[in-house]
C-alpha cells in the first residue's frame, strides 16, 4: 500500500469507529465524560478562556510620553 492508500484507509476506519459511536454510546459517554472530567473540561476551558482575553485585550502601552509637569506658582 501506498501512504496515500493507508492514510484513506486509517480515516475511513475511523469514520465507521466515529459512526458507532455516535450512534450506540453517545448517551453512555456523556454520562461517563459528565461525572469524571467535568472538571477538567471546566479547567481547561476556563485556562483558554483567560488566554483568549490575554490575546483579545489590548495591553496598556509600557512606555509613557514625558508630560509636562505645571510650574508651582508661589
Amino acid at each position: 500500500m501506498t501512504k496515500i492508500d493507508d492514510i484513506i484507509s486509517r480515516v475511513s476506519q475511523l469514520e465507521e469507529t466515529v459512526t458507532h459511536l455516535a450512534t450506540h454510546h453517545d448517551e453512555q459517554f456523556v454520562m461517563v465524560h459528565d461525572e469524571t472530567v467535568a472538571d477538567t473540561c471546566d479547567r481547561l476551558f476556563n485556562v483558554n478562556l483567560q488566554r483568549a482575553q490575554r490575546v483579545t485585550t489590548p495591553q496598556p502601552s509600557k512606555s509613557r510620553a514625558p508630560t509636562r509637569r505645571a510650574k508651582r506658582q508661589r
